[in-house]
């Protein structure tokens, strides 16, 4: 735990100077105050984003372990995927339908093999991201930031999710309960 909340700090730390680098032209555009609030709401998730999956790949059991790596790579394909694809908002934005659809296939994966309930919550999660993205290509009047928040919103709660999840499993291993990752009836 103490190295997972250590990860998580340094990745606010150097996100929040890379983030305040790459944005540094767009305070004459946009003003200090919505920047800034952007900076620090990015590092804020990708340090909490670390730290969680960190917690989780270390303490968990199966089921945690892939979902942490799933959701550390969807952070770190983001950024790469806005390299190729420019983010926008007005219309869908293809770099975080691309994350969410690819996060959506592995937890329900996860979900249908896992001897666990906490992977249908967090398809679910997942679910109602994607139906910002479904939102916006009805084309409903949606605000460019509230689509944004829309599609962003249910990763603060997968985390916390992941976190009380490893938890439970940690705290049944310390009972001495020695319970399966994957379920009987599921496919191999």
């Amino acid at each position: 735990m103490r190295i997972a909340l250590l990860l998580g700090i340094v990745t606010f730390l150097l996100a929040a100077l890379l983030f305040y680098l790459s944005t540094a032209d767009r305070i004459a555009v946009h003003g200090a105050t919505f920047v800034y609030a952007a900076v620090a709401r990015s590092a804020f998730y990708a340090g909490f984003a670390v730290a969680s999956c960190t917690y989780a790949i270390r303490c968990g059991g199966a089921p945690e372990r892939i979902v942490g790596i799933v959701i550390l790579a969807s952070v770190v394909a983001d950024p790469l995927l806005h390299l190729v694809l420019e983010p926008r908002f007005h219309a869908v934005d293809p770099t975080h339908l691309i994350v969410d659809l690819v996060r959506f296939a592995a937890f329900v994966a996860v979900a249908l093999r896992a001897s666990r309930y906490w992977p249908i919550w967090l398809a679910s999660f997942e679910t109602l991201a994607l139906g910002a993205h479904a939102m916006r290509a009805m084309e409903v009047a949606i605000h460019p930031v509230a689509y944004g928040a829309m599609s962003a919103m249910w990763s603060y709660g997968m985390l916390a999710l992941l976190i009380f999840a490893t938890r439970f499993h940690r705290s049944l291993i310390v009972r001495g309960v020695n319970r399966r990752s994957w379920s009987d009836f599921s496919p191999r």
